[in-house]
């Protein structure tokens, strides 16, 4: 056993190496701090290609014209990494997408450090000791990685592109392994291999939450978690019920999650219940294909209805995933058209999924997206408090979800003036992102002053009414 850090690293039969907690953890305590070994950005964000910052001033490579940087500083500080893609670069015309960018900087990784068996071999677990689960790839995955294999041909040269059995077996070991880069809010902008965050297994009831902070990685205790305990984070967003989230695990991880709450099945019910037709009281879902009678009336839902219901729901997965494929894609025309299909699948779900139900709560959200857009802020407001409760319900306790969430809600109230709610929200968000953040992290700052702009604007609202009485 190697004591790294707060947490020990141990060795399981099946699942490996695995973190567990070195001494007595306390909600917000940071874990670990842990740099990419190798991670990319989305194509065509207004973000610094070293630091992820923001901007609308950034500077592109004057040579390939593709790689933009907040500043000289960030230029110079990416140069090791970019100096042999700027030539790739300038010779194929064009950035190639996320995943094959990824791919491409670990092979010339790979190649730099003469094997896998060198890469990360001082670190808790070295790339050659992830899970790659390649063997179980479908059809699909395996034509994938073909696909990526021309690109990289095309991008890096056929003679620098591993077999393909290799190249097999090293996307698998960073599909299972690699995390999201997010931003502030939790949205993702780009994807990192992070070799000590990456055995840290997965829980749908996590004790640790990863957050991040440029492209560096902070792992947290968002639980009490005793000495000895495993440290678990969720690979998966949690706002689904049960057999969706296990299907999610499967289709990407190639596990079954036995966790406490999939045993337990906790929300299922509420996150799949509908409308009784009858006194529209909420029905709760027994399982995939049938309800519970409703809680008011005890009406039962007919064959037919729940049918209905099924195919309903297959419809908001369709949409919302398109939705999150154009926007990842950068596709806005079909994103525009996404809006409308958005607001006709509303239309639908108004008065046949309950509020509870986790697509409508996903419905909502995009809906508030769509009226912030159009700087409508009392609909937006109107979606956003609906969306609210059964999202603070649903995600554990201290999840940076909710705190965004709240978040949101605190700044349409202060767009309408209606600054004690403002601050009543904004606080409750500043309780979670303390914790899931940390302090010292600029959201966590930029919540505060948030704060005090409510706070100000408050007072001021109060000295100009008594002013007009």
């Amino acid at each position: 056993m190697a004591a790294v850090s707060r947490f020990d690293v141990r060795i399981d039969k099946t699942r490996g190496k695995c973190a567990f907690a070195a001494c007595d953890l306390i909600p917000g305590d940071e874990i670990l701090t842990d740099v990419p070994y190798v991670f990319s950005l989305r194509r065509a964000q207004r973000r610094c290609d070293y630091c992820c910052s923001y901007s609308d001033k950034l500077l592109r490579c004057s040579k390939c014209k593709l790689q933009s940087y907040c500043d000289r500083s960030c230029q110079r500080s990416a140069w090791k990494v970019h100096k042999e893609e700027c030539k790739n670069l300038q010779r194929v015309g064009n950035r190639p997408s996320q995943t094959v960018l990824l791919m491409a900087r670990l092979v010339q990784v790979v190649k730099a450090d003469s094997g896998y068996q060198n890469v990360g071999f001082n670190l808790p677990c070295g790339l050659h000791e992830l899970q790659s689960n390649h063997k179980q790839f479908s059809e699909r995955a395996r034509g994938l990685v073909i696909d990526i294999m021309r690109c990289l041909g095309n991008y890096l040269g056929i003679q620098n592109v591993p077999s393909y059995p290799d190249m097999l077996e090293l996307f698998g070991r960073v599909a299972c392994n690699s995390f999201n880069i997010c931003d502030k809010e939790m949205q993702s902008i780009g994807v990192g291999l992070y070799l000590k965050a990456a055995i840290f297994n997965h829980s749908c009831s996590p004790n640790c939450i990863a957050v991040f902070n440029s492209t560096t990685l902070h792992m947290r205790a968002v639980k009490n978690i005793k000495k000895g305990e495993e440290l678990l984070v969720s690979y998966i967003d949690l706002m689904y019920p049960t057999e969706i989230r296990q299907q999610m695990l499967q289709d990407q991880y190639f596990f079954t999650c036995d966790c406490t709450a999939c045993q337990e099945r906790v929300n299922d019910g509420q996150m799949g219940s509908i409308v009784c037709q009858k006194c529209s009281g909420q029905i709760l879902r027994k399982n995939r294909t049938s309800f519970q009678l409703c809680s008011e009336c005890g009406a039962e839902v007919s064959t037919i209805r729940s049918s209905e219901i099924t195919e309903l729901e297959e419809d908001c997965k369709k949409v919302l995933d398109d939705s999150e494929s154009h926007l990842v894609n950068l596709n806005h025309l079909a994103a525009d058209n996404d809006e409308s299909l958005i607001i006709q699948l509303s239309r639908r779900l108004e008065g046949t999924l309950h509020a509870q139900h986790f697509y409508w709560i996903h419905v909502l959200n995009k809906l508030a997206d769509i009226a912030i857009c159009q700087q409508n802020w009392r609909q937006a407001l109107n979606y956003c408090e609906k969306a609210t409760p059964p999202t603070i319900k649903y995600y554990p306790c201290y999840h940076p979800l909710a705190g965004v969430q709240l978040c949101r809600l605190a700044k349409l109230y202060d767009w309408l003036d209606n600054y004690s709610e403002a601050i009543k929200y904004i606080q409750q968000a500043i309780d979670i992102i303390g914790i899931t953040h940390g302090k010292q992290h600029t959201f966590y700052e930029e919540l505060q002053e948030h704060k005090m702009d409510y706070t100000y604007e408050a007072k001021f609202d109060a000295i100009n009414q008594n002013a007009t009485k």
